[in-house]
């Protein structure tokens, strides 16, 4: 039943058709060819195959299919497309979502391992797997239709209640945290109602706390609250304000001092009201968000935020004057990408 991503996308396609209805269990993501990462999540999510032609150029009947997607790997979709020289997009990450397997309890995965140690826990569920394969599903759905309407309503008031848990500890959800609240939602609702279909020896409430353990750790994972195109932004600015640091940055304030040469400049450090901002030249802000998304719709997100430093001008810049000229930029707040500790 366990797939493997060692696959071409056509391949997982065909996986993908033969469990339509049930769950797709796909091992090892760090397998999987970077160059396809980002294209092959939409596919299998999408639940639609690719347009291909007959000899005749007719177009062939496209193949569907519906799954719960349920990946392993060492490496998280993200860092996966990183390999392949691209950024991964909001869209991918939220079909795909990333939660790290690290129940924060010493013993990896495990919150519990019965008193053995994880590895041979980790046999014994493998064991018990395989003595009784194909049971639990055929028997939960036999329960199901028994009364549809009555499991329809069961679900979807399972569902409303868990989302308004979910939701209820984030400041502002968007869109995306929306969707990824859903797919926990609903994941809880069916452990829930097979918990007492089936009889199964686990304590009530049990999966919802579950899912509520794996949602924040999702979000721990975005670093900020908010669409994944501002979330991703955030990174990418960070990660080239920690990896650059002086040698891309030119430094306003201390004009008097020697300086390190800057080359292939990216902005200015300045002080804007006392606080340390980094100012990005329009070239280096495209640089540095090539492949997040629209750079427009980033722009409205950060100052709507107040992550951007900006003057009158509605785009979003911030002038500055520099070598007698004035110089566009984006300036970011130190305080929003690093909290409020003093960059010296």
């Amino acid at each position: 039943f366990t797939q493997t991503w060692r696959a071409t996308g056509n391949g997982l396609e065909s996986v993908a058709r033969s469990h339509s209805g049930t769950l797709l269990v796909l091992d090892e993501l760090g397998e999987l060819d970077a160059r396809e990462a980002g294209s092959t999540a939409y596919l299998l999510t999408n639940g639609v195959s690719k347009i291909r032609a007959t000899r005749d150029a007719d177009t062939r009947p496209r193949a569907e299919w519906r799954v719960m997607l349920l990946s392993a790997g060492e490496v998280g979709l993200a860092d996966k497309i990183a390999e392949g020289g691209r950024k991964a997009k909001a869209g991918q990450l939220v079909r795909l979502v990333d939660v790290p397997a690290d129940a924060q309890a010493g013993l990896g995965l495990f919150e519990e391992t019965k008193g053995q140690e994880p590895a041979q826990f980790a046999r014994s569920i493998k064991d018990a797997a395989l003595r009784t394969y194909g049971t639990a599903g055929p028997a939960f759905v036999e329960a199901l239709t028994r009364d549809t309407a009555a499991a329809e309503h069961n679900a979807r008031a399972q569902i409303g209640s868990m989302m308004k848990r979910l939701l209820g500890v984030c400041p502002a959800p968007d869109g995306q945290m929306i969707r990824v609240a859903e797919r926990f939602a609903l994941i809880s609702a069916a452990g829930e109602m097979v918990r007492v279909a089936l009889g199964l020896p686990w304590h009530e409430g049990e999966v919802e706390a579950a899912a509520a353990t794996c949602f924040s750790a999702w979000r721990s994972l975005r670093s900020d609250d908010g669409p994944g195109e501002l979330v991703a932004a955030l990174q990418a600015i960070r990660s080239a304000i920690e990896r650059h640091g002086e040698s891309r940055f030119r430094n306003l304030e201390h004009t008097d001092l020697i300086q390190p040469p800057v080359r292939d400049l990216l902005g200015y450090r300045i002080l804007r009201d006392g606080e340390l901002c980094y100012a990005f030249t329009a070239t280096g802000w495209a640089e540095v968000l090539a492949g997040t998304g629209d750079t427009r719709g980033i722009v409205r997100g950060l100052h709507a935020r107040g992550h951007l430093i900006c003057g009158s001008d509605r785009s979003g810049r911030h002038f500055l004057r520099v070598d007698r000229r004035s110089v566009p930029t984006y300036a970011v707040r130190f305080s929003s990408l690093f909290g409020s500790e003093d960059a010296g």
